[in-house]
């Protein structure tokens, strides 16, 4: 009897593989779920990156307007046994701040942005005072601290007493300054309300006005660095439009009930 032969070669079998349409298929479906996969990636990306960004603007705003806060506050301040106990004989007129007693002064540059110089005095029992810069200055002398915007740069910087400006945030577009100034026009220290936010040139335009600011309103413009579209940035494209933060701040000095003491 004849075994089967179960080792017959290769050659002797039907071989069968895959036909050209099933490979077309199976590289189509490849090709799909991979699209599907990469456009899922792209989204979870950007959707990270947008997050990271939004968070270093808020950053930046927050830190902005803690350092602006501070030294509105802080404008006309004085150290009351060292000079007498006024304001007037503690930072009398100099330069810009053009009446005795005037804590404030700005000015709208060319490029269209605000500047403001705040003052203050203060001695070595005054350490809660602080410049734009952080420092605090103890030497019994009036300072000021000066904050303006290199539209080239787009950097916020801080000066103090007329020295090199030093970069506090990035990617500012504008920076705006109104004055929020009360009615009555007499000698500094005089508690009111204010009636009318202005400008710098307005301010200025009225003698002794200057020294009737009582709040003063910042308005900073930030370039937004949050992509909407799926395209490649390409000269700002898909680029979120700017964002603008605002805050109003009170010159302690002029509101309220003036303060003879600190004890």
């Amino acid at each position: 009897m004849k075994k089967p032969d179960s080792f017959a070669p290769l050659s002797g079998r039907r071989a069968r593989g895959f036909s050209l349409v099933e490979l077309m298929v199976a590289v189509a479906v490849s090709v799909f779920l991979l699209a599907g996969l990469f456009s899922i990636l792209q989204s979870t990306h950007k959707t990270s990156d947008n997050e990271r960004v939004l968070a270093q603007l808020q950053d930046d705003e927050r830190i902005a307007m803690t350092l602006f806060t501070n030294v509105i506050e802080s404008a006309g301040y004085y150290s009351n046994a060292l000079n007498g106990g006024s304001v007037l004989t503690a930072l009398p007129a100099v330069g810009v701040f053009a009446n005795d007693g005037q804590v404030v002064y700005g000015v709208t540059n060319a490029d269209g942005n605000d500047s403001i110089t705040l003052r203050y005095q203060a001695d070595a029992t005054d350490a809660a005072v602080l410049t734009c810069q952080g420092t605090t200055p103890l030497d019994g002398n009036p300072h000021r601290s000066t904050f303006s915007l290199d539209s080239v740069t787009g950097n916020l910087q801080c000066s103090i007493d007329g020295a090199a400006p030093v970069t506090l945030i990035s990617g500012v577009q504008s920076m705006t300054v109104r004055y929020g100034v009360g009615s009555g026009l007499t000698l500094p220290n005089s508690a009111g309300s204010v009636d009318s936010y202005l400008s710098a040139a307005d301010v200025d335009a009225v003698p002794l006005r200057w020294t009737n600011v009582y709040t003063v309103r910042i308005s900073l413009t930030f370039k937004n660095p949050m992509v909407t579209g799926t395209g490649a940035l390409q000269a700002g494209q898909d680029k979120a439009p700017p964002i603008t933060f605002s805050r109003i701040i009170s010159i302690k000095s002029r509101t309220g009930v003036n303060v003879a003491n600190y004890i």
